[in-house]
């Protein structure tokens, strides 16, 4: 439950948990695990749009201060 809490990693690219580029398809992808399993948001062409998408999803199940600096 605490590794929710984590910051974020200094190699993050994104600035958010969750949002990766992937390579392949040349855009960003927003995914998040739930209960130990990876679920896919979805492919972005913007990082914001990725982003948002995220923020979306983890509104209900992270707590506020997800991934904010102390």
């Amino acid at each position: 439950d605490n590794m929710r809490n984590k910051r974020l990693y200094k190699t993050n690219h994104s600035g958010a948990h969750g949002v990766t580029w992937y390579k392949p398809y040349g855009k960003w992808v927003a995914t998040v695990r739930i209960n130990g399993k990876r679920k896919h948001i979805g492919y972005f062409e913007v990082v914001e749009a990725a982003i948002a998408a995220r923020r979306n999803v983890e509104a209900g199940l992270f707590h506020v201060n997800h991934g904010r600096a102390a």
